[in-house]
Parts: C-alpha cells; sequence; structure tokens
C-alpha cells in the first residue's frame, strides 16, 4: 500500500521536471523586459551589444540571453549596419568583368584601323577635280575619334573607387551623418555620370558624321562600314568602363536604402530597422536567432566585386513570457528528527499470535526524491527567495516537506540553495486492532494497518545544489 502511494505521489510530481528545466538559466541571465520595452540590438567591433528603448539608449554587452516578455510579443530593432560589410538577411549578386586589357586592345586598334582606310591623298588628283570637302569630311571624323579616344582614356576608375572606399567606411553611428556623407557621395557620382554621357553624346554625332559622308574619291561602303565598326568598338568600350560607373550606383543605392529603412518609419525608436516580433506564449518559450554575416562588396584589384558570405556571429535570444515565480525543480537532502513506528507479531506463553510493537525507525537525514522551489524573480539578482513543496523517501514511508528558503548565484556558491520548513510523514496506525489484540495471523494485521500524516509537523533544514 505503501509503495503505491509513492509511486503514484512521485509520477505526479515529476511532471514539472520538464517545465522548469532551463530555470536556472532564466534566472541566472533573465533580463525582465517592462511594457513597452523594445529589444534594439547593435554589433559594433564584432561584438553585439542591446539596449531595452530607455529614454537614454545606453548600450550593453549582449551574450546569449533570455528576455522575460511582460506581453504576448516583443519588438525587435537592429541599429544599421553598413551594407557593404554586413548583411542580416540576403546579399545581392554583382558580376564584374575584367575591363583594362580591353579597353587597352580596343583602343590600340583604332589608329591601325585608320591607317588602312585613310588613303594618301594625291594633291594632283585633288587638283584634277576632287571633291573639295572630302578630306574636310575625313579629317572631321579623324578628329572627332581622336577626341573620343582622349574621353575614353579618361576611366574615372581612381574617383569610382574613392567614392566606393567612402561609401564602406560608413560606421552608421550617426543618423545625421551618415546621411551627410551620403549626400556628398550622391553629388559626386554626377560629374562621373556626365562624363560618360557626353561620350555617349559624340558617339552619336561621330555615327551621323559617318552616314553623311560622301565622297567620289573613296568606296563608301568599305569606308562607312570600318568607320561604323570604330564606332561600334567605342561604344563597347564605353559600355565596359561605365560597370564600373553601375557597380558604384548599386552599392550606393544599398546603402542608401538601409539609411532610408532605418531613418523612416513611425512608432519606432529612432535610427533602428524593425525586425520580425517575438511571440511570447504562456508555456511555450520562442528561441530567436540572430545572425550576422560579412558580405556585400569590396575592391580586388582595383575593381567592385562582391564579398563571400561569411558567418561572422550569431545570438540566441529566448523570449519566455514573465512569471514573477519561476519553478525548478532539484534535489537535495532534509537534516530533521522523525520517528516511523512499526507494527509486528508475537506468540505469547500460551502459544497465542498477538500484535506486537516492532520498535520505531528514526531517520534524521532524508533525500529530496522530488523538490519543486518558487522562485521569486528579481532583475539582476545574486539571491532568489523561494518557497518549496516536495517528497522524500527513506525506507517505505514517504515524506512531505514545506518550507522557505534562498537560492544562491554568485561564485563559490552558485546554484546552492538552502531550506527551512516543516515535514510530515506517513505512519503506520491500526484501525481496529491494539498491541496485545490476539491475530489469526500476519495478514489480518497488515489488512488493519493504515497510513496516516504524522503530527504534529517536524521541523527540517535542506541543501539543494546543482539544479
Amino acid at each position: 500500500m505503501s509503495k503505491f502511494i509513492l509511486v503514484l505521489i512521485i509520477t505526479l510530481l515529476s511532471k514539472t521536471l520538464v517545465f522548469s528545466q532551463t530555470a536556472g538559466d532564466v534566472l541566472e541571465r533573465g533580463i525582465k523586459l517592462k511594457n513597452e520595452e523594445e529589444i534594439i540590438i547593435r554589433f559594433v567591433n564584432d561584438k553585439f551589444a542591446y539596449d531595452r528603448g530607455s529614454e537614454k539608449i545606453r548600450f550593453i554587452d549582449l551574450a546569449d540571453s533570455i528576455f522575460l516578455a511582460p506581453g504576448s510579443a516583443v519588438k525587435i530593432y537592429l541599429h544599421p549596419l553598413n551594407p557593404l560589410k554586413y548583411a542580416h538577411t540576403t546579399s545581392n549578386k554583382v558580376i564584374i568583368d575584367q575591363i583594362d586589357e580591353q579597353a587597352g586592345k580596343a583602343l590600340g586598334s583604332i589608329f591601325d584601323l585608320l591607317e588602312i582606310v585613310m588613303p594618301t591623298t594625291n594633291p594632283a588628283d585633288a587638283a584634277a577635280g576632287a571633291a573639295p570637302d572630302c578630306d574636310d569630311q575625313i579629317n572631321t571624323l579623324k578628329a572627332a575619334i581622336k577626341a573620343l579616344q582622349d574621353s575614353l582614356a579618361i576611366t574615372k576608375k581612381e574617383e569610382i573607387n574613392g567614392l566606393f572606399a567612402q561609401l564602406e567606411s560608413l560606421s552608421f553611428d550617426q543618423e545625421s551623418a551618415t546621411i551627410s556623407s551620403l549626400q556628398t557621395i550622391e553629388k559626386s557620382i554626377e560629374p562621373i555620370k556626365s562624363h560618360f554621357t557626353k561620350i555617349d553624346a559624340s558617339i552619336v554625332k561621330l555615327k551621323q558624321d559617318i552616314n553623311k559622308l560622301s565622297c567620289q574619291e573613296y568606296d563608301m561602303f568599305i569606308t562607312k562600314y570600318v568607320y561604323n565598326s570604330l564606332a561600334k568598338e567605342m561604344t563597347e568600350l564605353k559600355n565596359q568602363l561605365y560597370k564600373r560607373v553601375t557597380n558604384l550606383e548599386k552599392t550606393y543605392k544599398l546603402v542608401k536604402e538601409v539609411q532610408e529603412q532605418a531613418s523612416g518609419e513611425s512608432g519606432k525608436p529612432k535610427w533602428t530597422i524593425a525586425l520580425p516580433e517575438v511571440p511570447s506564449t504562456v508555456g511555450k518559450v520562442s528561441v530567436y536567432t540572430i545572425t550576422i554575416n560579412e558580405s556585400g562588396y569590396h575592391l580586388e584589384n582595383g575593381e567592385i566585386v562582391e564579398s563571400l558570405i561569411k558567418e561572422k556571429a550569431k545570438r540566441n535570444l529566448r523570449i519566455r513570457r514573465f512569471g514573477r515565480f519561476i519553478p525548478e525543480v532539484s534535489a537535495g537532502t532534509a537534516f530533521t528528527f522523525l520517528k516511523f513506528p512499526k507494527y509486528g507479531t508475537e506468540t505469547d506463553s500460551l502459544g497465542v499470535l498477538r500484535v506486537a510493537s516492532a520498535g520505531e525507525e528514526i531517520f534524521r537525514r532524508i533525500n529530496f526524491t522530488t523538490m519543486i522551489n518558487l522562485n521569486y524573480f528579481i532583475n539582476n539578482s545574486s539571491v532568489h527567495p523561494f518557497w518549496q513543496i516536495g517528497i522524500g523517501v527513506n525506507s517505505d514511508f514517504p515524506t512531505f516537506f514545506t518550507g522557505v528558503g534562498l537560492r544562491l548565484n554568485f561564485p563559490p556558491l552558485r546554484r546552492l540553495a538552502v531550506a527551512a520548513g516543516y515535514a510530515s510523514t506517513f505512519i503506520q496506525t491500526l484501525k481496529t486492532l491494539e498491541v496485545g489484540h490476539e491475530v489469526s495471523g500476519t495478514a489480518e494485521l497488515e489488512k488493519d494497518l493504515s497510513y496516516e500524516f504524522q503530527f504534529p509537523l517536524r521541523p527540517y533544514v535542506g541543501v539543494q545544489f546543482n539544479f
């Protein structure tokens, strides 16, 4: 009978074990959020820091943490990062061609082709009736090609790389400084674009002049074909050079979008990026992982290229619905003084079997089988008071405990608890029989035994460790 009661009690109490497995982490690293408080995360110098949306923002180091939310969700924001160095979501792919060698070859071939198609004019032929404007037309085309050659030699590579370096160096620490720097960079991009716009206009004009070319001395089909080929080659060279401008504009736009995202939107902390809300449901824990990756773009051999994605840092945040009392299951030892009466049978001098006292079993130390501590949560505290209730077993007799104590949370006593209270145990009692009564056998005695709580309650002192 006693063993059945013991198994039943232990089965019921042990169900709380799963519920409180992480209580130690909650108590030691739990961070209680007040109503309307938010989590603002910042990643600086390869380290995470956070603030809870206070009026005077003060960032402190962020480890893998547990946040205790008072409501149904937690708003999380990320201080903006330079997207040319870091990303917390996705990355864009940029394909860069190696153009320097191609540009050199193209420019070198221009005048080689010109020598082929430009025959030397014989003065005698001219005097014999050549159209007086043929040489002027050819010279105009040659001058236009020479001017385009000079313009295309100005690649603007150093200016483009310098502006990219400015974009890459933006720290995003202050909103006003970031916006001001972007405005300056945007203004500096315009002259570079204007340079290539003028080249475009010159190429268009060159093609128009080629189409207008009309000289009886030359085969117009071959001459126009060669000059149009030169114009096409210059167009391709310009397009290759302009890819640097395109990549610069892409990276500028990427940085600008992050700045606008951090600056815009009402109802959020200033200069942050809103992340998805994290649900906080009673009985459940949300595990929120934020990862910072090295990604974006960098200069390699003088060209803007995409960086390989590489994990830089990661933090796991557990969001748990706040409760003032944190349940925790633990084991330990209680020191008390309990007596357990025993009964048996004996045969008297006449040979009659009678009920007899088998003495008492005394316990001064009892191991906790299951003990639930309801810890009172105090933010950033090294000591947590608690109320406890539990059960311990020595021999066949279960003992109930209830009391109060302190859970210590500082070295060298980390995760040690001391408690004091009162204990009561089940004891065997006789329902109808008494010591000395005649019985037919031990079966009759066991049938008459019952189990009752012992009163008065006995004091105990308990020690618990290794939660």
